[in-house]
């Protein structure tokens, strides 16, 4: 299983600065993932942008709720990615039940990061536009630069999300309000409908986690619910979600904690006999 952070931060300039300071505290500690969303203050691929420069290693994980023009969004996802050095994964996200609007927006996007010229007539958008007044009218266009990866990772998030997915041979995320057993009947739906197909998709989860105000957390209760989502549906990227209220700070002991004390237990499906045990007595 690998491990990752929400990174969060107010409005304003000094979010970016503080976005880059946890994210710069995650890399230093082994963690995999910075996950970034609206809320952390600022736009997320503008975040990831932002963020990418003071990284190096750390993979980031934008979050975007569809609904803007798919080119917007794919142009932004574009230069994040060549920001990062190819460090960044898209979550599409339906915040409004529109199962319409997240598959034709995900169906647009799809075409627009790859290294080909495309073209998308669909009910909602026509790329290219060829509007009357244009002068000159084109049969597809091409999003530039292309992307660093031969494909950008793109994950599907929020309500009906997982049938979106599965249509399109793509991962799901399952949600923060979500269970473990709603998840586990989703990915069970998924294997049916791809068969060995969903082999090759990613498992992510975003779950909320407490912390007290300096950061400390109840590491034991984290590994053992990662475990048993590991058991019951097979979880492979945890997204930990820590209380918006922590400074940055708490924040980096918290993300200490989760990659000295939690990382190493549920990196491997089972650890040596005795390992465990030699660890609570030497980190005690």
């Amino acid at each position: 299983m690998r491990l990752g952070v929400v990174l969060e931060g107010a409005p304003g300039v000094a979010a970016l600065q503080s976005l880059a300071a946890q994210a710069c505290a995650a890399e230093s500690v082994g963690l995999d993932f910075a996950w970034l969303a609206p809320e952390a203050g600022a736009a997320a691929l503008l975040a990831a942008s932002s963020v990418a420069a003071s990284t190096t290693v750390l993979r980031l994980v934008a979050r975007v709720a569809v609904g803007a023009h798919p080119l917007e969004i794919a142009e932004a996802a574009v230069v994040a990615e060549n920001c990062s050095a190819g460090r960044l994964g898209l979550v599409l996200e339906s915040v409004e039940r529109d199962r319409d609007l997240l598959a034709e927006t995900t169906d647009a996007i799809l075409a627009a990061t790859s290294p080909r010229p495309f073209r998308h007539h669909g009910a909602r958008w026509r790329i290219p536009a060829n509007l009357p007044e244009n002068e000159d009218h084109e049969a597809r266009i091409a999003v530039t630069p292309y992307c660093v990866q031969p494909e950008l990772p793109i994950w599907l998030a929020g309500p009906e999300s997982d049938g979106v997915a599965r249509e399109r041979g793509l991962s799901h995320v399952s949600g923060a309000g979500e269970s473990a057993e709603d998840a586990a009947r989703a990915w069970a739906a998924t294997e049916r409908a791809l068969g060995p197909g969903a082999r090759r998709l990613r498992r992510p989860a975003l779950r909320a986690v407490h912390a007290d105000a300096d950061g400390d957390l109840d590491d034991a209760a984290l590994v053992a619910m990662l475990r048993a989502e590991q058991r019951l549906w097979d979880v492979d990227i945890a997204v930990l979600r820590l209380p918006a209220a922590l400074d940055d700070r708490a924040r980096a002991r918290a993300m200490r904690r989760v990659a000295s004390r939690v990382r190493p237990r549920v990196v491997l499906d089972a650890l040596p006999p005795g390992l465990e045990a030699y660890w609570d007595e030497a980190l005690a």
